[in-house]
């Protein structure tokens, strides 16, 4: 056994032909130190006329059997470590794959905050323009002591170009190309759903809109998160899901407002394959939701389709 074991370590830790060589060798020796030790000065002693050929036949064939067994433990030696080193290959390419999608992760989620960033940076340029405006109104209409009115509004207009300033300075750097967009331009919200629904319509899909409830006031990245979401999930219907039935359902509670957008199962053939990368996914849609305190669920339906839920809570979705 010692030695069945001492060529099965070789044979883990050798090349194969030197294992295979080893193994030989193994047999060869034990063989042989039996015979010559042993098998001949027995036969020699029990009768010296005897023929000699049984003795060479019966231990040929117990050489060639102890080299099969000394040889099996070679084989299994070198299979344990093609296996072990297999087993490693594969560890490493796992960790590769694991790093190469953190990498893509973060670059996703970088890419899409620049993105919200750009987005906010747009908000809050739409809101402070308007605060200018009322306040340079104020500056002109008010008549009561023309004087402290007119220079409250004047420290109105002056914080608010400054608050712009600061914000163009900081946030505007983000962008990853183009101008800063001109004051005062439209910020995509919930009534933009109904035309992005509109404009899927001869795109392979068939969406339908349904609004319950009323909006109240949902702040503006509420309203564009929500935008976002459905933009993204119409377009991964679009990408997965050719010919499908697509609903969006708005509903505007008490305590929550919810986006859901389900899809039922590709009727129209394969997905295309040479759709091009518009957004982050389920990524970008939930680094979005979290931005504004929402909640996003997303998942396969029992029917085949695809389910994508936005729940903004009042609270953190209301104007302040």
């Amino acid at each position: 056994m010692a030695l069945l074991i001492a060529v099965y370590t070789c044979g883990t830790m050798l090349p194969g032909p030197r294992a295979y060589v080893v193994a030989a060798l193994a047999a060869f020796v034990e063989i042989g130190s039996f015979v010559v030790l042993s098998a001949i000065p027995a036969a020699v002693a029990a009768d010296a006329a005897a023929s000699p050929w049984p003795l060479v036949t019966r231990f040929s064939g117990q050489f060639f059997l102890t080299l099969l067994l000394y040889g099996t433990a070679a084989l299994l030696g070198r299979s344990a470590t093609i296996r072990r080193r297999y087993t490693e290959i594969v560890e490493l390419r796992a960790a590769e794959v694991a790093e190469n999608l953190r990498v893509r992760t973060e670059a996703a989620l970088a890419a899409e905050r620049t993105r919200m960033a750009r987005e906010l940076h747009d908000v809050a340029a739409h809101h402070l323009t308007a605060l200018i405006v009322q306040a340079t109104v104020v500056e002109r209409m008010l008549d009561r002591d023309p004087d402290a009115a007119r220079r409250a509004a004047a420290a109105i207009r002056t914080e608010g170009r400054s608050a712009l300033g600061n914000l163009r300075s900081v946030v505007g750097t983000l962008r990853e190309t183009g101008p800063i967009e001109p004051d005062g331009a439209a910020v995509p919200g919930l009534q933009g759903i109904s035309e992005l629904v509109a404009s899927h319509a001869d795109t392979g899909i068939h969406p339908k809109l349904i609004v319950s409830g009323k909006a109240g006031d949902l702040s503006a990245a509420a309203e564009l998160t929500f935008y976002r979401v459905a933009q993204e999930a119409l377009s991964n219907a679009r990408d997965h899901a050719p010919g499908a039935e697509v609903t969006i359902k708005i509903d505007h509670r008490k305590e929550v407002s919810v986006l859901e957008v389900l899809n039922g199962p590709a009727t129209a053939g394969p997905v295309r394959a040479d759709r091009h990368h518009r957004g982050f996914g389920l990524i970008g849609m939930r680094e979005r939701a979290g931005l504004v305190g929402a909640a996003l669920t997303a998942g396969p339906t029992p029917h085949g389709g695809w389910s994508v839920k936005l729940t903004v809570p009042r609270e953190s979705g209301r104007r302040s």
